[in-house]
């Protein structure tokens, strides 16, 4: 499809442009964006979150953190056909405006005395769905602009940002949810937006070309398209079986350290920040690992044995009855986390037509989003029932079974063409 005059081609796919390829400017910019939305949206993701925790029940809980991503995973998929028809970048800057609209919302009622409890599950809601819409679109973008060659270091160098966003985010929040009131924590989100969609609209991108760009949108078509792609390939069959164990056994776990520290340590506002800084930490030690090694050429064997590292580390969690080796452990399971997603989202990213892309990414979310808040729905309840390190010891010892399970008969992986990324 020919560029438009307001939207330029991007020359990614061009190695020598002047000093520095185009593309190394747009990725930059593009990451920047997506670390100042992601900043503000932590700081209020952990403030609701202990909220919740020293309010409500572990099932409350529960409820709020399946509000926060099972919405995600349902218009996730409607999402990644709308990253395959229209033009990414526009999904993404309308995903941040909304969400942080939602966030003002609860914001304003909060100040007016009037946000009970069915107002932030709302919020969370809205916000999930924002989500959905986005990350589809995230992931497809990224491959629009950076070349295929130079993917999973640049997915590595996003996976080590993250986690030291995580890793400032929580012990900022601890201050603050301290410090002053729920409210004005809420405000902080769509400053973060602002910034980010500034960032996002100086980076020129086009609509993919599609085979059939000339045929009227079929959405419907799109769908059972992106869906029958999906299932055809036995690697991408794989690898949703894989997310599947991971988020519906090993990565509930993880969620639930919140509800073990309330539980077990007592529920100060500094263990808590405590856990979730080791996780920070091991995630962006892990990340900066892969992106200096650039991870193993035969995708399917690490994704495999990051799976059984976290089943690994499930297990040792069920194992941890002081307070600082469940956050050495902890630390450790945020380490593998980046070799399993980064790998597995790098795999599509390159092994997949960029017209099909936000629909196979899209089915990933869809797949995490609803195994994980089932595992939460199941899992949640019990931790008010029974011991959490039995809990742990449980879901890990079931998910090394089950990725035994899927060892057999690991496909290959092999890349497409190198792509133009306007």
């Amino acid at each position: 499809m020919p560029a438009s005059p307001a939207e330029p081609p991007s020359d990614s796919a061009t190695p020598d442009a002047g000093v520095r390829p185009r593309w190394v400017r747009d990725i930059a910019c593009f990451l920047a964006a997506q670390a100042f939305s992601l900043f503000g949206s932590s700081i209020v993701g952990y403030a609701v979150i202990w909220y919740l925790v020293g309010n409500a029940s572990a099932a409350v809980y529960s409820l709020g953190m399946v509000a926060a991503m099972l919405p995600q995973g349902l218009i996730a998929i409607f999402g990644g056909v709308w990253a395959d028809r229209h033009n990414r970048k526009w999904l993404v800057i309308g995903a941040d405006g909304a969400i942080a609209l939602a966030t003002v919302g609860l914001a304003v009622l909060m100040f007016r005395g009037t946000a009970p409890l069915v107002a932030i599950l709302a919020v969370l809601v809205l916000r999930s769905l924002g989500a959905g819409i986005q990350t589809p679109a995230v992931g497809g973008m990224v491959a629009q602009i950076v070349p295929l060659a130079h993917l999973m270091r640049v997915n590595s160098i996003n996976a080590t940002l993250q986690p030291i966003i995580f890793l400032v985010a929580p012990a900022l929040a601890a201050v603050l949810f301290d410090a002053i009131d729920l409210k004005w924590i809420f405000l902080i989100d769509p400053a973060g937006a602002a910034i980010a969609i500034a960032l996002t609209l100086t980076i020129p991108l086009n609509k993919v070309t599609r085979p059939d760009a000339d045929a009227p949108p079929a959405y419907g078509r799109d769908l059972k398209e992106g869906l029958a792609f999906a299932w055809r390939r036995l690697d991408l069959r794989r690898i949703m079986w894989l997310l599947i164990v991971t988020f519906l056994l090993l990565v509930p776990a993880g969620n639930l350290l919140p509800v073990a520290i309330q539980q077990e340590f007592g529920g100060d506002t500094w263990k808590l920040a405590a856990v979730e800084i080791a996780w920070s930490g091991g995630m962006m030690a892990g990340g900066a690992l892969l992106a200096v090694w650039g991870g193993l050429k035969r995708r399917m064997v690490m994704i495999l044995v990051s799976t059984y590292a976290m089943g690994v580390a499930t297990v040792a969690l069920g194992l941890s009855y002081w307070l600082w080796l469940l956050v050495a452990v902890t630390a450790l399971f945020g380490l593998v986390t980046p070799f399993f997603w980064t790998t597995a989202m790098t795999a599509v990213q390159e092994t997949v037509e960029p017209h099909f892309q936000g629909r196979v990414l899209a089915l990933a979310n869809l797949v995490m989003a609803l195994a994980a808040p089932l595992g939460l729905l199941v899992f949640g309840p019990l931790a008010d029932r029974i011991s959490i390190f039995a809990l742990f010891l449980a879901c890990g010892g079931l998910g090394l079974v089950a990725t035994a399970g899927l060892s057999w008969r690991l496909p290959e992986m092999a890349p497409v063409l190198e792509q133009d990324g306007g």
